[in-house]
């Protein structure tokens, strides 16, 4: 994968498409699971971050470093803010899993960003403000043992690449689907 300078590669516009279906917790489809299409989105933030443990001699002088904790949540903020949707984060996220597509409202190179979080627990919460009405929320994205394919991603989230695979042992996959010119 070339990684180089290049300015089709510059997300211009946010905002995109947030779909979740309920899954098991090793990310297999819960039975007559439903997509549930979040709504409008104000701003997203994908954080994966790892630990590091700086080991130093006796001097004080840094002479190793390990890889620890690994973290991945996906957070932002909702732009709608109805009954269904504060009871949906109020309530019934509670003790459940989740399986999460995002579309990134961009064009990269021709290419449009989608990512699958194979396994998500969602944080239940409502915070609104008076003045904005605005939902913020935070998936903590899981590790999954086995691979996850979802093999019929686009009549599924309606998404353009028609499959996901999130290998094992790993938390998300992000692609850049070439974008179809009907």
């Amino acid at each position: 994968m070339p990684i180089n300078k290049d300015k089709g590669k510059i997300a211009r516009f946010g905002g995109g498409v947030l779909k979740i279906r309920e899954v098991n917790d090793d990310g297999t489809p819960v039975e007559n699971a439903q997509v549930l299409d979040l709504g409008y989105i104000q701003e997203t933030t994908l954080s994966d971050t790892t630990d590091i443990e700086v080991v130093t001699d006796e001097t004080g002088a840094q002479v190793q470093s390990y890889e620890g904790n690994r973290s991945v949540r996906f957070t932002g903020v909702l732009m709608q803010s109805d009954a269904d949707l504060m009871n949906f984060f109020k309530e019934t996220c509670r003790n459940r899993y989740y399986q999460v597509y995002y579309r990134a409202n961009s064009n990269v190179n021709g290419n449009v960003q989608e990512i699958l979080f194979g396994i998500v627990r969602i944080k239940p919460q409502v915070e609104l403000a008076s003045s904005t009405r605005r939902i913020p929320f935070e998936f903590n994205v899981l590790k999954n043992e086995t691979l996850i394919t979802v093999s019929n991603a686009n009549t599924l989230f309606g998404s353009v690449a028609q499959t996901f695979q999130v290998p094992a042992n790993n938390y998300y996959v992000i692609v850049d689907t070439p974008i179809q010119v009907q």
